[in-house]
């Protein structure tokens, strides 16, 4: 297992006063990753970034992480939004997002999102569910991660939210058996999470992969 020397690139535009929380997503539609990040854009002639501004979500594309496309929004409520997470289920997009200004739904929560087009602008996507962490029963959430449970699964066909309750127990996840028609509920008894792990993704491996990665990173160290 090894990682490859870290490097910056420039994806955010002249006008952006920050770039944070990035995540990159595979379309296997259009073969290339989505790269989408939070960014407050100012007015060009205010260099100095000393207006008022707002959390936008932007979004570019590659195909090797070296080139990439301009930055274009892809989410502007009128208000902040950051932390996106996206999962393909039978050809329709689910995203969610936390949705800092509560302006969709007057909700200030994560907000659950459908679309049948990844880069389609806020107007193309329908609201699925909101007020999530207030549904659920859990404190202020963020930092979602979506994914689904590893098919034959003993515990039948899932869907798992991993979030950041970040006024009481940290990563927690909740589950749902439909994500069309979600009701996110805390999961059982039983689950435990690293206690340092926040903000995270999930991606499915082998068993070969799983013993490289035990041998090569042994638990507890």
């Amino acid at each position: 297992v090894h990682w490859s020397e870290q490097r910056h690139v420039l994806v955010a535009p002249p006008e952006a006063g920050n770039a944070w929380a990035p995540e990159a997503y595979f379309d296997e539609g259009s073969g290339m990753w989505s790269v989408f990040w939070t960014s407050s854009l100012y007015e060009e002639d205010d260099v100095e970034h000393t207006g008022r501004s707002y959390n936008r979500i932007l979004y570019a594309t590659t195909s090797d992480f070296v080139e990439f496309s301009e930055a274009r929004v892809w989410q502007d409520s009128g208000g902040p939004r950051y932390d996106s997470t996206v999962v393909e289920v039978d050809g329709v997009y689910h995203r969610f997002t936390k949705d800092d200004s509560g302006n969709a739904t007057g909700c200030r929560d994560l907000i659950h999102e459908k679309s049948s087009n990844l880069s389609a602008g806020l107007d193309g996507w329908d609201v699925v569910a909101s007020c999530i962490s207030t549904t659920a029963g859990v404190g202020e959430i963020e930092g979602p991660a979506v994914a689904k449970s590893t098919p034959g699964d003993v515990n039948g066909e899932k869907y798992f939210l991993f979030v950041d309750e970040f006024t009481g127990r940290r990563y927690i996840p909740l589950v749902t058996e439909d994500i069309s028609k979600p009701g996110w509920k805390l999961a059982g008894s039983g689950w435990v999470m690293p206690p340092s792990a926040r903000h995270g993704g999930v991606m499915p491996i082998t068993a070969a992969e799983r013993e490289a990665l035990l041998e090569a990173y042994q638990p507890g160290e």
